[in-house]
């Protein structure tokens, strides 16, 4: 399962998983990205992701040494990633699962994925989360998978503007 740290000036999250995990989530968004008639940049942003899924579980990443707590945790991998791109690649995610065959494995990577994003809710970070959902572009909320929509979306929210250009 997905552990996160959020990462200074609440900008992204450092996401962290287990070796065997993190592998299946790799194969499973490459599975995604070659099979979703959604995802017609094959070379992508959606594809990024699995780049750095793939860069954590060879190590190349960051390391999380196992809690002496809890040692039976064993060192968790993981990456650095920014809000905005992982809203939008979770959504490509969440979109291409409707249209392609897939099985429980995929969703468990879909709804990991959520998670995090909706756990991430501490006072530190809790106006920045807040302005998101109030902007209309959440995991959920029709963050739309052509380029121009994604780019207009990550411009509002640098803006800190709403989908209707209502300051949020």
């Amino acid at each position: 399962m997905f552990t996160y740290k959020p990462l200074k000036d609440a900008a992204g999250i450092a996401l962290f998983c287990d070796y065997l995990s993190l592998k299946r989530a790799h194969e499973i968004l490459h599975d995604v990205n070659e099979r979703s008639p959604l995802i017609r940049d094959k070379e992508g942003l959606f594809l990024s992701l699995a780049f750095d899924v793939r860069k954590a579980y060879e190590g190349q990443r960051l390391k999380q040494e196992a809690d002496p707590m809890h040692p039976e945790a064993g060192t968790r991998l993981g990456f650095e990633i920014l809000w905005p791109t992982l809203l939008i690649q979770c959504r490509q995610l969440r979109d291409s699962l409707a249209f392609i065959d897939h099985g429980k494995e995929h969703q468990i990577v879909a709804y990991e994925l959520e998670f995090v994003i909706g756990q991430d809710s501490r006072p530190s970070s809790r106006r920045a989360s807040q302005k998101l959902r109030r902007s209309g572009y959440g995991c959920r909320h029709g963050i739309p998978s052509s380029k121009k929509m994604q780019k207009h979306a990550l411009l509002s929210l640098l803006r800190g503007t709403n989908a209707s250009g209502e300051t949020v």
